[in-house]
This record gives C-alpha cells, structure tokens and sequence, in this order.
C-alpha cells in the first residue's frame, strides 16, 4: 500500500518539459479540481494566486483520502509559492501522508535556489520550475523541482492535440499533453495557458481531475 500512496503523490506533482500553451503573462487567479478515483471523489486540488506588489503568491492545497482494496490512505499538501520578476524567489511545503509529515523550503540565493528538504541541504538552478501544475509554462521547462524532496525530476513528453474539456461554464478546448515515464499521465491546458483537466492511470485505479470553478477565474503562469 505505501508503495501505491507514494507512486500517486509522484503523480500529482510530475510535470512535463514540452511546447507550452501560449501563455502571454502572469496573472492571478483561482482554481479548484475535485479529484475522483474509479469514479468516486476522493478530494480536492485547490490553487490560489494573489499579486502582492509587484510579487506574485501562489496557495496549494491538496486534500484526499479513500481506499485501495482494503486499504485506506490519507494526504494533505499545502504550498506556499513567492514569484518575483518571473523567477521563483521562495517555497514552502509541507506534505502529510497519513502519521508522517514531510517539509521543505527553498528561496533565492545568489545565482541558486537553496533547498531545504527535511532538514537536508540541496540547491536548484535559481530559474527552476517547482512541480505544481497551475503553470502552463511547465510544459516547456528544463529544470524542475519536485516540491515535495526537493530532488529533480525529469519526464518524456508530447502533445497529443486540442480537444474539448467539460468545464462549470461549459466546454473549453484545451492542449492535451502525455507525459510518459513508468507511467502515463494526462493534462490540459486551454489557449489562455490555464489548467483544466488531468487524468491518470496507476495499478490499476483510474483517477480524474475534474475542473470545479469556471476557467475563467484560473491564474495563468
């Protein structure tokens, strides 16, 4: 069972390196997704982005819990992103997987990202990008941060093309991107360069995002 819980968490944080959406600027904004397994809603994905001055902060919450057979999994996340002039500038996350608690921060040092990663040090080129989806730009970048070690990830992926994705508004054509590795892993962006759907496959168990709040409201990055 820990081995499941964990391959699901590396999944929700895997982004890609592709051609991007075309993504003009920044913008904050809100989105949630309701996340389902097997059809049933196990939680809830929420990204919140505010402009402080001239920085941008982006809130990441993750809440979910349900079963695997007979067993039961628990998982809570919450990030804290500071952006500034384009570049992260600092991050703070912490994990809870059931009794366990993982947490790690980063900020800007020099011409470096230094990382703190359960209380091991680490460092990141200081133009990474951290693994959280509401970026469109993810798709595009060479560097990346899995927020919830530290360490790099790297990740094979294409576009598959424009589809429709059913939204609280109504349908939105969006950029579907595969991104393959030891498994495969679905998302959308739509022209605007907003998340709108993610899905996946892992032993066995399908899993949805399901956009929650109309596109409209979504940050753009």
């Amino acid at each position: 069972m820990k081995r499941v819980v964990c391959l699901l968490l590396a999944l929700l944080f895997w982004p890609g390196q592709a051609n991007a959406t075309d993504v003009r600027s920044d913008a904050p904004g809100a989105v949630a997704f309701d996340v389902y397994m097997n059809g049933a809603r196990v939680g809830r994905h929420s990204v919140a982005v505010s402009q402080t001055g001239s920085d941008l902060r982006a809130d990441v919450r993750i809440d979910m819990a349900g079963r695997v057979g007979p067993f039961a999994f628990t998982y809570a996340h919450r990030c804290q992103e500071t952006w500034r002039a384009g570049a992260l500038a600092a991050l703070s996350c912490e994990d809870r997987e059931g009794r366990k608690t993982h947490t790690l921060s980063a900020r800007a040092d020099g011409a470096r990202l230094a990382i703190d990663a359960n209380g091991r040090s680490l460092a990141a080129p200081l133009d990474v990008l951290p693994s959280t989806w509401w970026r469109a730009s993810t798709t595009s970048a060479s560097n990346l941060l899995d927020t919830r070690n530290g360490k790099p990830l790297a990740i094979r992926v294409r576009s598959v093309g424009r589809e429709e994705v059913a939204t609280p508004a109504g349908p939105v054509a969006a950029t579907r991107y595969r991104l393959e590795g030891s498994t495969t892993v679905d998302v959308w962006y739509d022209a605007m360069g907003r998340w709108v759907k993610m899905a996946f496959r892992l032993r066995g168990q399908s899993f949805e995002y399901k956009l929650a709040t109309p596109p409209v409201e979504a940050p753009r990055g």
